[in-house]
């Protein structure tokens, strides 16, 4: 029988809207202008947090309470109001976490930042790091990155001719995948690019255990980040698929 309103019969079909959180084993998650405290207490959530602000805690928002932290003044990140970032604004500023997130060996894992460099690329930075042979970072000059997990073994991903350039948001993702084979990815998303793979040919692989303590370098005081973060996740047991990258990059940059 027709229907009155001369609409058909069919169902009506609900398509939920991607969150980080959907997708399993999310460790960490440093949330774009949430969760942020400065020395004065003063917080995102009542949003009295002044430009330069120094911020000395910014709360994971995985469930996981592994927050980021600082306690030392001087090497308090600052927040930047005119796009609600946080400022990593010298070579002396980086967080550390609550808790090391340790990765075992054979493990699948993803990284994730959406990060802006500043000033200049003259130097190595680190985005994630634990110490000297476990950590993330861009190359001199923006021409790349280089991991080194659990020990010595350095991967390096080198574009001939592409290259990060400064004020541009980029959102980074490392990715290992097929468990004991250790393959690994990196994908920059932003400013020229989009989900690309950078130096394919690479065909990194590195299946050891990976400790992450520290957000805006290899370890503190070292290879320091120079720019501006909105966003840090750690999946710890899963790597992001080709579609799950690509929603987040939707849902991270919907977040202005």
């Amino acid at each position: 029988m027709a229907m009155g309103n001369g609409l058909s019969s069919a169902h009506n079909y609900f398509v939920p809207i991607f969150h980080p959180s959907q997708i399993s084993n999310l460790a960490l998650w440093l949330e774009y202008n949430v969760g942020h405290t400065s020395k004065d207490d003063e917080t995102s959530a009542a949003g009295d947090i002044d430009d330069n602000d120094r911020i000395k805690q910014w709360d994971d928002q995985s469930g996981n309470n592994n927050h980021a932290v600082q306690t030392t003044t001087g090497d308090m990140p600052r927040f930047e109001s005119d796009d609600n970032s946080i400022k990593f604004a010298n070579r002396a500023k980086f967080m550390d976490l609550t808790s090391n997130i340790s990765i075992n060996a054979n493990t699948d894992f993803t990284l994730i930042i959406r990060v802006s460099f500043a000033d200049n690329l003259d130097n190595f930075m680190g985005l994630f790091g634990h110490g000297a042979e476990d950590f993330l970072r861009v190359l001199v000059d923006g021409t790349g990155f280089r991991t080194k997990i659990g020990d010595d073994t350095q991967s390096n991903w080198i574009e001939a001719s592409d290259v990060l350039v400064l004020d541009t948001y980029y959102i980074i993702t490392l990715t290992r995948s097929n468990g004991a084979t250790g393959d690994l990815t990196i994908h920059v998303h932003g400013g020229a690019f989009s989900d690309k793979e950078w130096d394919a040919a690479e065909d990194a692989t590195d299946a050891n255990a990976f400790t992450i303590s520290n957000v805006g370098c290899e370890a503190d005081d070292t290879s320091n980040l120079r720019g501006f973060v909105k966003d840090a996740l750690i999946y710890n047991g899963t790597a992001l698929s080709s579609g799950q990258r690509n929603e987040m990059y939707t849902y991270l940059n919907n977040q202005v």
